[in-house]
């Protein structure tokens, strides 16, 4: 028997996948949020303008896969509606339940479940993200599900776990004032328009 490496992966395309939804070009509030971690040193370089690394597309693609599988598992929650604008602002939350005014978000993640939870206030771009959904969507509750690869580490097993926070009006509007602040300083994102 011959056995050979013919693919590594470099060919995946994020945008390609089975729910993918076609982003408007512009100011996108993910885009502010990485601006700010690179700034800040909470993200690294590798980024949209210099292209992803192969080990974070393979993550991402990983994250958007189980996304799209817990999703269909929750159908009082409208999953990836569309997009919302304010300010010159977009986003596209992963989902909402509008009978319970509550956002959903899906996290796939390496870090431990055990050190993540501890200081959970530590996570600005998760928290950062909420908060400008929450912004958007005028609500302040949100369902965070986050799918933990390898737990707490001890020992490395799966783990998911859900979580309730409610966020003040106070500290929502605080995170959208910074978001204004660094939005002109973001790379825009170009779409070709769809057919």
């Amino acid at each position: 028997m011959k056995c050979a490496i013919i693919d590594n992966g470099e060919w995946i395309d994020l945008r390609a996948g089975p729910n993918s939804q076609p982003r408007t070009s512009g100011i996108h509030l993910s885009g502010i949020i990485s601006h700010i971690a690179r700034l800040t040193g909470r993200l690294d370089r590798d980024d949209e303008s210099t292209g992803f690394s192969l080990e974070t597309k393979l993550m991402m693609a990983l994250g958007l896969a189980w996304e799209d599988w817990l999703a269909h598992q929750l159908p009082h929650v409208d999953y990836h509606f569309g997009e919302l604008s304010l300010d010159g602002i977009i986003c596209s939350p992963d989902g909402v339940d509008c009978a319970t005014d509550t956002l959903y978000e899906f996290k796939t993640t390496r870090k431990s479940s055990f050190k993540t939870l501890e200081c959970y206030d530590k996570q600005w771009m998760w928290i950062s993200q909420n908060q400008g959904y929450c912004k958007m969507l005028g609500w302040t509750k949100v369902r965070q599900i986050i799918y933990f690869i390898n737990g707490d580490y001890r020992p490395p097993t799966p783990q998911l776990i859900t979580l309730a926070i409610d966020y003040t009006q106070a500290e929502i509007d605080a995170n959208w004032q910074l978001m204004l602040k660094y939005r002109d300083a973001a790379t825009p994102e170009s779409h070709p328009p769809t057919r």
